[in-house]
């Protein structure tokens, strides 16, 4: 004899639900095609997104935009996969555990030194993604033919893809700024303004973003280089929206402290004036090298060893004028790496 049927029995065919539930044609919950739709609206955004640049090259590029944007793009992924993705997520996790999705009458029982950690490990990732940044900016220019001649040889170096590349090392640079700041958006941020970031601005931004694309390649004709354009006009675009909220969230917070524990991203995550002069120098430098010097084997180390010269000013000069954001920074790494170590 079979058991009876409860309440909670899940079957496999579908059945008509009960008249006085809250259903359409007495088959779909209301409130599961809602869900659903939320699904299928993100789901078709996020397939714009991420998609849409591949078919704004598929149907105005060439095969050899296509070709020079996907190995740029893979290139570069590198970095975001294995620094800024690492980084994003220490600042997740520890603004998620300090503030969390706090609702805005809630916001007052904030303990003040929540917040002055959490505003303090803000300018310090955003400084450190700078720093990085920057270095991609103003060093990366004049060694990506050398990159790309040791990596595949004349295939390459030979297309516009050291130009692309070039200008990707800028992209860099916003990519890790609108990592760290819209991290702490998407940590801190009340359900009501999520919903409002995923379902209207990102797509915007975005759409504009494959609005560019389109005119760059083909009104104006800049080739592959205007997708890269477009995408730090997109990281640009989000990034003002991050910083307005951050400065937003901090506002009471930075009416009540004393001054020098405001939050101040620009004053607090901008590197010192010695540091900024020497990678202005070195961007001077390098590309006088790379534009002087020939395309041979030893005229290539050369270029390598003067950028490294450069580079190891740069470490002098930080050492000199950044010890406390270069301690901050390492024990901050050094102890997300001790905690990884003491969970496995």
């Amino acid at each position: 004899m079979k058991n009876a049927k409860t309440k909670h029995d899940i079957g496999v065919v579908p059945e008509t639900l009960d008249a006085k539930s809250n259903a359409v044609l007495g088959l779909f919950d209301v409130n599961l095609l809602k869900l659903t739709y939320s699904f299928l609206k993100q789901s078709v955004f996020k397939f714009i997104l991420t998609e849409g640049e591949k078919y704004v090259l598929f149907y105005f590029g060439t095969m050899a935009n296509q070709g020079v944007y996907d190995l740029v793009a893979n290139l570069g992924s590198i970095i975001a996969r294995t620094v800024f993705q690492s980084v994003e997520e220490i600042g997740m996790q520890t603004w998620s555990k300090e503030l969390g999705h706090v609702e805005s009458k809630e916001k007052k029982a904030i303990p003040t030194s929540a917040l002055l950690d959490s505003g303090r490990m803000l300018e310090l990732l955003l400084k450190f993604c700078i720093v990085l940044g920057s270095i991609f900016v103003f060093f990366g220019p004049a060694y990506t033919y050398t990159l790309l001649s040791l990596l595949y040889g004349s295939k390459w170096t030979n297309t516009e893809a050291p130009s692309v590349l070039a200008v990707y090392c800028v992209y860099v640079l916003f990519m890790a700024v609108n990592g760290v700041t819209e991290a702490f958006v998407h940590a801190t941020s009340e359900k009501e303004q999520l919903d409002r970031v995923s379902n209207y601005i990102m797509p915007a931004f975005s759409l504009g973003y494959l609005a560019a694309a389109y005119l760059g390649l083909s009104v104006f004709h800049l080739g592959t280089i205007s997708l890269i354009a477009a995408n730090c006009l997109n990281m640009g675009l989000r990034i003002v929206y991050s910083v307005q909220y951050i400065k937003d969230y901090f506002t009471t917070y930075n009416k009540q402290a004393k001054q020098e524990e405001k939050v101040d991203l620009w004053k607090h995550s901008i590197p010192s004036i010695p540091v900024c002069i020497v990678f202005a120098l070195t961007f001077a430098v390098t590309n006088v090298s790379r534009t002087v010097l020939g395309t041979s084997l030893m005229h290539q180390g050369i270029h390598v060893l003067i950028g490294a010269a450069c580079l190891a000013i740069l470490a002098v000069t930080m050492r000199a004028t950044e010890r406390r954001f270069l301690t901050d920074i390492w024990q901050l790494l050094r102890g997300r790496r001790m905690s990884h170590a003491k969970a496995e």
